[in-house]
């Protein structure tokens, strides 16, 4: 994730989406929205989008040498972002202690095979996670696959009889 002083890609992209390209920074995320009203002249986000090989090149540099081999290979689609660019991060899921990876690919199969019996809870355990759901891999699947178990498992106390025990 890259902060730059201004929003200079909006003159070429506009507001919002994102650019492929075959450069190690894979894709760059400008997230805004049409309509937004927010200026070329303001603060703004680029994020850089990796996987497999380039994800494990980035991950695997010092986060401050990441963050300018980002800037150096954005620099020849924008040569701006030299001047505009102010401070960045980096997520390396891979080498993340509470992921250890980015995301579960699962091939057509598994999820016709393995889907049903992984979200079917027990009466004990409610499995969720946005590789248990139709969206793996994105914040929309993680949020789907909560709610879901949420919903079993609210409907599963409900089906319940309350029994208080006696103190």
């Amino acid at each position: 994730m890259l902060q730059c002083k201004k929003r200079f890609w909006q003159k070429d992209v506009g507001q919002g989406g994102f650019s492929k390209t075959n450069m190690m920074i894979g894709q760059l995320h400008y997230p805004d929205f049409n309509g937004s009203g927010i200026g070329d002249d303001e603060r703004g986000l680029l994020l850089v989008y990796t996987w497999q090989a380039n994800a494990l090149k980035y991950g695997s540099q010092p986060k401050d040498m990441a963050i300018c081999s980002a800037v150096h290979d954005i620099s020849k689609i924008n040569p701006e972002i030299k001047h505009e660019f102010e401070v960045g991060t980096v997520q390396a899921w891979y080498s993340d202690p509470t992921s250890e990876g980015a995301f579960a690919n699962l091939k057509p199969y598994e999820y016709i095979d393995h889907m049903n019996s992984l979200t079917k809870p027990t009466d004990t355990v409610y499995l969720a996670g946005e590789a248990l759901s139709w969206s793996n891999g994105w914040i929309q699947g993680a949020i789907f696959s909560g709610l879901m178990q949420a919903y079993c498992f609210q409907s599963h106390q409900e089906d319940k009889e309350i029994v208080t025990p006696y103190l």
